[in-house]
């Protein structure tokens, strides 16, 4: 029994005392509680810098996001492996999948290349990017021309305000970054969404990354290619 004592204490806590649930108290924001289901207890106290957002996690990693950044840790010992900066406007809006993390990043320029970017271009695939830059662009100014028409009629602005033109923006608050957890790498790019992003998830495979803008006006598939 004591060697048994003994091989436990030997293994990571991710492995010892698992299953765990991480939570936050509303109380101490900046302090992550990990429960073992298995003991009943809480087994560990992750100390934070700022008040966490939201937390999620996969079988090999745990991510903490926060205002402008989201953190990795790895899922067995807990140990930080880095940080990513996101976009402050939308919130720490990250997807943590089996290896790949996806995030928003903060408002880029336009870039004139291939929406993926890095060693593995072409491994994550977007519909957009089978179009002409300049179509892309037309179609998305002509999409959010009917969708300010259609919510001006559905939810007419207060009387005495001014609607304010549309005009094409040259920054893109919508940019997604698909980052192998890893090798720490950028496998991947998209510029598809000129709103930021305010959602993504992984499908269970881990294969699919769905995007939705503000509001759900534009909802994208992205498929890796493997």
């Amino acid at each position: 029994q004591q060697q048994q004592q003994q091989q436990q204490q030997q293994l990571p806590l991710g492995i010892s005392a698992a299953p765990l649930m991480a939570y936050l108290h509303k109380a101490a924001p900046a302090l992550v509680r990990l429960f073992s289901l298995k003991l009943h207890d809480d087994v560990h106290l992750l100390r934070l810098g700022e008040a966490a957002r939201s937390l999620q996690a996969s079988r090999r990693f745990f991510g903490v996001g926060f205002v402008r950044r989201v953190q990795l840790y790895d899922a067995l010992t807990f140990q930080s492996l880095f940080s990513v900066d996101c976009n402050a406007a939308a919130g720490p809006t990250f997807a943590l999948g089996h290896r790949w993390l996806a995030y928003n990043l903060p408002p880029q320029q336009p870039s004139s290349a291939s929406s993926s970017t890095g060693g593995a271009a072409g491994l994550l695939a977007g519909g957009s990017r089978q179009l002409h830059t300049a179509m892309w662009d037309g179609l998305s100014y002509l999409g959010q021309g009917v969708q300010r028409t259609l919510d001006s009629m559905l939810m007419p602005p207060p009387e005495g305000s001014e609607q304010q033109p549309l005009a094409p923006t040259s920054v893109r608050g919508g940019v997604v970054a698909v980052r192998d957890a890893v090798s720490q790498r950028v496998i991947a790019r998209f510029e598809d969404h000129t709103e930021p992003v305010e959602a993504m998830a992984w499908d269970p495979s881990g294969l699919q990354l769905v995007t939705a803008a503000a509001l759900g006006h534009r909802v994208l598939v992205h498929r890796a290619l493997l």
